[in-house]
């Protein structure tokens, strides 16, 4: 795992209204009527930006709405700055996991 800083461009804002999700858990008991557990989590209204970093590739990050600075602060194609994390996973390929994103003035 390896902290990287590039310098990308904005390429898309999709606002996504609030929504609830389910995530379902399986559990390793031997009760077949508990094997399936769901929880419901409330996802409030947020921004999602897109931003094509060097090297060719894209990473997506979400920013929760009710921060007014987040309508100001970003724009299709201004320029920021992604510290990132990269994870490799075993059969799967690579992660990324954005730490911070910055706006260049």
């Amino acid at each position: 795992m390896s902290k990287q800083q590039q310098i990308g461009t904005i390429a898309h804002i999709e606002f996504a209204a609030k929504e609830v999700v389910e995530k379902t858990e399986i559990r390793s008991i031997r009760n077949p009527d508990q094997l399936l557990h769901s929880k419901f989590y409330t996802l409030p209204e947020r921004f999602i930006y897109t931003v094509k970093l060097g090297g060719g590739f894209e990473v997506r990050y979400q920013e929760n709405a009710l921060h007014a600075k987040a309508v100001v602060q970003y724009a299709v194609g201004k320029c920021v700055s992604v510290r990132y994390q990269a994870r490799k996973i075993s059969f799967f390929g690579e992660k990324i996991l954005i730490n911070r994103v910055n706006r260049i003035p």
